[in-house]
């Protein structure tokens, strides 16, 4: 059952707040340079391994999206994601 508007919200607003509470160089971190190579993968998907590297990168990504909508802010649980399909990946 997907849940009410206000919740919805609730649950952004938390989430904002909890980065907006980060020290400034880890938000300039993920602004400038996490996100953006994370989304620039795809951009190299035709590459060999390309598509497994993007596949890892937004896997991770997706993944994030769940810890940070389950701790309801940025938490060491967001970091899980990436930790999961990349060592799950290249260390095998």
């Amino acid at each position: 059952m997907a849940q009410p508007a206000s919740t919805q919200s609730n649950i952004v607003a938390a989430i904002w707040r909890s980065f907006l509470g980060l020290p400034t160089w880890v938000k300039l971190w993920m602004l400038l340079i996490l996100a953006p190579v994370n989304m620039a993968s795809a951009a190299f998907a035709s590459a060999p391994s390309g598509l497994l590297i993007a596949a890892m990168a937004h896997a991770g990504m997706m993944l994030d999206a769940v810890a940070l909508i389950y701790s309801r802010g940025v938490s060491r649980l967001v970091s899980a994601g990436h930790v999961l399909t990349w060592t799950r990946w290249c260390c095998c």
